[in-house]
């Protein structure tokens, strides 16, 4: 999936912090949602790296359903 120059350096942003692959779907028309698994063992650095990014954009959680903590964010991308 392609997506806008925002969310790009936002998935760049969370696996640098996360040192983990992301993926990024389709939410709805125009929103893309990037999740990213949060290391096991996540350092003091790697949270707060993570929270920076994830303060950038105004729709983001976590959870842990699959049994490992993932952090999600969205961003409404610009129409062309």
């Amino acid at each position: 999936m392609q997506v806008s120059v925002r969310a790009n350096a936002l998935r760049e942003a969370l696996e640098r912090a996360t040192g983990e692959i992301s993926t990024a779907t389709a939410t709805s028309r125009g929103t893309v949602r990037i999740t990213v698994p949060i290391p096991e063992r996540c350092t003091d650095e790697q949270w707060a790296a993570v929270l920076r990014a994830l303060m950038s954009v105004p729709r983001w959680g976590a959870t842990d359903g699959s049994g490992r903590t993932e952090v999600w964010a969205e961003i409404k991308e610009d129409p062309c």
